[in-house]
């Protein structure tokens, strides 16, 4: 298990203690320790992942998963499924994680994710997007 998941669910993975409370459900610490595994050896420091999801357990350990691994993260959810292609493109992203299955893609080339890779930060990619669906801004956070 990894560090960040060891410390968050130390004392807690048999907890029925609320961890994320979103709108009309919430995730417990227990929820998060006893989701299914996915093997990210293929997914190196710097590479671009897409994670598509919500607030699951399988989602929410692999995104701390590829915290660790230091990839750039391009958090997604099926609301956009229309958009993904889009993102996938407009992020260069190199692999997709969907139903928890791992798919390599194909990126072009981009000088800031290239700059972003020699510094070795995470990073974490956000999108604005307004009413014609089209994204309006990008942020990159560490």
């Amino acid at each position: 298990m990894s560090l960040i998941l060891q410390k968050l669910l130390s004392n807690q993975f048999q907890s029925d203690k609320i961890l994320i409370r979103h709108r009309n459900f919430s995730i417990k610490y227990k929820d998060i320790f006893k989701s299914e595994n996915i093997n990210l050896n293929k997914i190196k420091e710097g590479n671009v992942v897409a994670l598509i999801g919500d607030y699951d357990g399988f989602t929410i350990k692999t995104f701390i998963k590829l915290i660790e691994k230091r990839a750039i993260i391009v958090p997604l959810t099926n609301d956009t499924k229309l958009l993904h292609n889009y993102y996938f493109k407009e992020s260069c992203v190199d692999f997709v994680i969907d139903k928890r299955k791992i798919k390599k893609l194909k990126p072009k080339k981009n000088s800031l994710l290239t700059d972003f890779k020699k510094k070795k930060t995470p990073r974490f990619n956000t999108f604005f997007v307004r009413n014609n669906r089209k994204t309006q801004g990008n942020i990159t956070l560490n």
